[in-house]
């Protein structure tokens, strides 16, 4: 019987030690154990499960996380301050135009591949543990200290301050380590300036303090495992060092944790090389944006693990009659959809939310000169509207514009993005009107009905911004709520986090669609058109990126404040009799504007 299957047919026996202590002995690594054919791994490899990566937080479900690309040849300030916040929030990023030739990069990947892939009576003469040799070849440094051996082999480098015996550096990529040797000690030179200028020092500061002197390369080898499910390549942790360098092949597996139990993939780009800071830092939100437990996204209920929900997305140059009843669908349903071909101008979504996206990261002291919560002014930016009134706050900022039937003093609005600002609002005015004709049409009505009742004539502009937040697990972005009005209209960047509600727990993403608007029903036209539409409830994540979350919804209100609303004459019969009562709209926005943003309670208090 071979090693590698007495290794798997040690149930009834079971001594975890002997067998650690035979698989090191073979030299066979698991590369070996998989060229020998074996089904199932062997015990040692078990790891506990509650260690072992969850699909609720499989990131390759979570698109919206990213790990940022930093393109060195940029203006220095501004690479300076992308390393800056990356090391600060994820502690991870990649790098590219770092000055190492494709062709070095590759022919190390390679060379490490050859030596893993040689014949086993070849390698195994390189495996051993002798901590003073300058090279050494094993699986797992830790195997007779761990809990659960990982599926890996390594080829591990002694290159600095005592540099290696050459000669015990494997052939096959003596020539190739080497060089890249030469590389790294430049790319970490370059790297450790940039860093410490992102702390206010010197750039030769970290240099100073001998940070680039001390190096260890580990070439890491992850074959093929038939039982996935049972081990991992390398258990979590994080870096002793400084800083570390990585390159990697096209086959992924690296994962960054974020807040409590999420994860997200850092996937290969072709000639990166990825960095990760050798300390832990850790940021706290304050209490006050803490959210009660039972009120948070539910990892059960995250609809990135559910791809079957989408939000359909409708082309409305297509035929008229069957784009009425794709809106009329999808607006009896989900009560979202996302519409494209609607006439605007990619280049005007696109400035709209640079311009807000300009705003929101100008100095404090500028911003903050438009920081107040006065109602009756046309512009205002604030955290939050109902800050005071909440039982806890959400990761936003917002600055709020009212657009119409009272304009605002434009001097109001800030400079850097009031003339987006202005065009946008000339553009929303004209899919909105589109808009209104196709749902009047999907109830059966006249195509001017709901413009015919003002329902175009009240307009408020929302223009969201979401920053990183270090414990996305604690917080939202926005809690789950409906829209008070007749539709909303947004536009949003490309991270995501608006979730729509599916049933009592499901939840599904609103994906960001390139030049795509976002459409959902809101709580007064699903009361007017009697229940056929529907106002559903929506959230926004906190957003674990560094990259910010930018939306910009203009919600459709009547214009006439005077006026009773309630369901429309001629959609309700004795067949169909009203579920609501009618009411002033002054009423209803009152009711609005002094509870706390949450849930349906607007829409239950006026149903008869």
């Amino acid at each position: 019987m071979s090693i590698a299957n007495e290794l798997t047919n040690q149930a009834n026996s079971y001594d975890r030690l002997a067998e650690v202590k035979r698989f090191d002995e073979s030299k066979l690594g698991v590369k070996g154990l998989v060229d020998s054919g074996l089904k199932t791994i062997p015990r040692f490899f078990h790891h506990p499960p509650d260690t072992l990566p969850a699909p609720k937080s499989d990131p390759r479900t979570r698109p919206d996380y990213k790990i940022p690309v930093i393109d060195l040849s940029g203006d220095r300030a501004a690479v300076v301050e992308e390393i800056r916040r990356a090391s600060a929030t994820l502690g991870f990023f990649q790098i590219v135009n770092h000055g190492v030739p494709l062709s070095k990069i590759d022919g190390l990947i390679s060379a490490i591949k050859a030596f893993n892939e040689l014949p086993m009576e070849i390698k195994s003469q390189h495996y051993h543990r002798e901590l003073g040799r300058g090279a050494s070849f094993q699986t797992n440094f830790d195997l007779f200290q761990s809990r659960a051996a990982s599926w890996r082999d390594t080829l591990q480098v002694r290159l600095a301050p005592t540099p290696p015996d050459w000669n015990d550096v494997p052939e096959i990529c003596r020539n190739e380590v080497a060089e890249w040797e030469k590389e790294v000690v430049k790319v970490g030179d370059e790297l450790l300036g940039l860093l410490s200028e992102g702390l206010g020092l010197e750039k030769n500061k970290l240099k100073e303090l001998s940070c680039l002197d001390g190096r260890m390369m580990v070439n890491h080898y992850y074959p093929y495992c038939p039982q996935p499910d049972l081990t991992v390549g390398i258990t979590s942790h994080t870096d002793p060092g400084v800083v570390t360098v990585l390159v990697q092949n096209e086959v992924g597996g690296l994962q960054v944790k974020v807040g409590e139990d999420d994860w997200v993939d850092v996937e290969p780009v072709p000639g990166a090389i990825v960095i990760n800071i050798g300390f832990e830092s850790y940021q706290q939100t304050p209490r006050f944006f803490h959210h009660p437990p039972d009120t948070l996204p539910a990892p059960k209920s995250d609809p990135r693990t559910r791809p079957d929900y989408k939000i359909p997305v409708i082309d409305l140059s297509g035929d008229r009659a069957a784009v009425v009843e794709e809106i009329r669908r999808a607006s009896a349903t989900l009560g979202f959809f996302q519409i494209v071909n609607h006439g605007v101008p990619l280049s005007k979504i696109d400035g709209l939310i640079s311009a807000i996206k300009a705003f929101n990261e100008l100095p404090m002291e500028i911003k903050s000169q438009h920081y107040h919560r006065e109602l009756g002014r046309g512009a205002s930016f604030q955290t939050n509207f109902d800050l005071f009134q909440s039982r806890a706050a959400s990761w936003r900022d917002t600055l709020q514009v009212r657009l119409a039937p009272t304009p605002p003093d434009w001097n109001d609005v800030p400079e850097i993005c009031r003339n987006e600002v202005a065009e946008w609002e000339k553009e929303v005015v004209k899919v909105g009107d589109e808009l209104l004709g196709l749902l009047s049409e999907g109830l059966g009505l006249e195509k001017n009905k709901l413009k015919e009742l003002s329902c175009l004539d009240g307009r408020m502009m929302v223009n969201h911004y979401y920053p990183y937040c270090p414990q996305p697990d604690l917080t939202v972005g926005i809690t789950s709520h409906t829209d008070p009005g007749v539709v909303t209209v947004l536009v949003q960047n490309e991270v995501g986090g608006l979730q729509v509600k599916v049933g009592e727990d499901d939840w599904v993403d609103v994906e960001p669609v390139p030049g795509a608007i976002v459409i959902n029903i809101g709580d007064i036209l699903q009361i007017m058109s009697n229940d056929v539409y529907k106002s559903v409830e929506h959230r926004v994540l906190a957003n674990p990126l560094q990259e910010a979350r930018i939306s910009i919804a203009v919600f459709f209100n009547p214009g006439i404040r005077e006026n009773i609303y309630g369901p429309i004459p001629e959609i309700v019969s004795s067949e169909k009799p009203p579920v609501y009562q009618s009411f002033p709209l002054t009423d209803f926005m009152t009711r609005f504007f002094t509870k706390e943003l949450g849930g349906k309670s607007l829409i239950d208090y006026y149903r008869l």
